[in-house]
């Protein structure tokens, strides 16, 4: 085993899968310590995990996106913080309303385009308030109210984008 890890022509990564199990099966605790510590290890995980690389990437992603970092935030760090996600929120709500907004434009009803900008306003008015209602909260709660933001981000964003739908499914049926 020692000669699969140093060996410089060969390392983890040009194992086969069969051949690293195997490998996992036969060694003893220390070698299995001495594997799990092998810089090749991550160079084979992410050789093999082609396939779930997209789903652990945009894990990944979520996690970064929703993570709140310090305990006590400034109002700067409250502010920035949600307005680094607003595009997504923008474009997870238009991505909603794109189906409503393609059927109004096709039957040629451009003047049903005032009140769809004038919702895309509103719905922007409301991502503020929750930034507004985390300060609020903050001032409140104090540190209980740590992680209000992320979990009113996702609860304003999927409200937003199920009112969206119901919209969209409303236009198309209705026209």
């Amino acid at each position: 085993m020692e000669e699969i890890i140093s060996r410089p022509g060969k390392n983890l990564a040009e194992l086969s899968t069969d051949e690293f199990l195997a490998l996992l099966e036969s060694a003893t605790a220390e070698e299995l310590k001495q594997i799990s510590e092998s810089p090749h290890l991550a160079i084979a995980n992410t050789s093999r995990a082609n396939i779930l690389s997209v789903p652990l990437t945009v894990k990944a992603t979520l996690s970064e996106l929703l993570t709140v970092k310090g305990d006590l935030r400034a109002i700067q760090d409250i502010l920035s913080w949600w307005e680094w996600r607003r595009p997504l929120y923008n474009v997870l709500v238009g991505v909603c309303g794109l189906p409503g907004l393609l059927c109004l434009l096709q039957k040629g009803w451009f003047f049903m385009l005032i009140p769809i900008v004038c919702y895309a306003i509103f719905a922007n008015v409301c991502y503020t308030l929750g930034w507004n209602i985390e300060l609020a909260a903050r001032q409140l709660f104090g540190e209980r109210a740590r992680y209000y933001g992320p979990i009113c981000f996702v609860l304003g964003t999927i409200f937003s984008m199920v009112l969206t739908i119901a919209c969209s499914v409303a236009v198309i049926l209705l026209f």
